[in-house]
């Protein structure tokens, strides 16, 4: 029996009472992490996994004894080792290949003619805060699973989004590096076993009558909103994302044009520039 997922934190462990069956909350963060509650009013950190193809729950500490967040760093490096028999292992005598910033270095020259200027941006600052620091001076095939998951928990406690967006950029490197010859074809990705840390829902989906009265506002604001309307505009006739509406831009936009060619529900009745930021 399980309860809806939380975010588990000590506050949310004390609160769980017990009932006539065990039950578990399982943790919005970390997926398989989970408080398992029993009748007797004991409460335990669980992982759940699958290893050798078979279902597993492992009990990794009891609550109060060990706090939420020392129990989440250690279901990382429980489900790290479990999940590292899968990658090929390297021997001792093999000779290193390439170290990882040589490898980053051939990956961003290679990309970089192809991407945004944003999108080389963010990947650099990724690499030059994170990964280049916790990795630059290893062979890339010396990194083990375990060294990535201690950086990826790390990072993870202060920016779970960030934390993600990193990880992903060191599994493309390393994807980089098998598919043009600077990595062994079978080397294994030591990131493999990690698994991103789970987004909370930002909100809830509109029906058509709230989408009605959205558009009805939008049509006919009152003056001191009008800028609020525009921008609200903006963000559903673009999909502009958050951190492109924050930072600072101008955007050059004819509302009218757009709505006519991609939108049969709502048309704007002006043409006008918008200045964010």
């Amino acid at each position: 029996m399980s309860r809806a997922p939380r975010l588990l934190t000590d506050a949310v462990a004390r609160g769980a009472s017990p009932r006539n069956r065990e039950y578990a909350i399982s943790d919005t963060k970390l997926k398989g992490f989970a408080l398992r509650v029993l009748p007797s009013g004991a409460k335990a950190w669980i992982v759940r996994m699958k290893t050798g193809g078979k279902h597993r729950r492992l009990t990794i500490a009891t609550f109060p004894e060990t706090d939420a967040d020392a129990a989440r760093a250690r279901a990382h490096q429980t489900m790290a080792r479990a999940g590292a028999g899968s990658a090929i292992a390297f021997k001792e005598s093999d000779k290193p290949v390439i170290t990882f910033r040589a490898l980053a270095d051939h990956y961003i020259k290679a990309k970089t003619p192809d991407w945004k200027p944003s999108t080389k941006s963010k990947t650099l600052e990724y690499l030059r805060a994170q990964l280049l620091p916790a990795f630059g001076a290893s062979p890339a095939t010396r990194i083990t699973t375990a060294e990535v998951a201690e950086w990826f928990f790390d990072y993870s406690s202060r920016r779970a989004g960030g934390a993600n967006k990193a990880l992903g950029s060191f599994r493309a490197i390393m994807k980089f590096g098998r598919d043009n010859g600077y990595l062994p074809r079978k080397a294994p990705d030591p990131s493999h076993p990690i698994r991103y840390n789970v987004r909370p829902s930002r909100g809830r989906l509109l029906n058509a009558d709230q989408l009605a009265k959205v558009g009805a506002f939008l049509d006919n604001p009152p003056q001191r909103w009008r800028d609020a309307a525009d921008a609200i505009r903006l963000i559903i006739l673009t999909g502009c994302r958050s951190g492109e509406r924050n930072r600072s831009c101008r955007v050059r936009f004819f509302f009218q044009n757009f709505a006519k060619e991609q939108s049969s529900v709502y048309q704007a009745p002006y043409q006008r520039f918008i200045t964010l930021g």
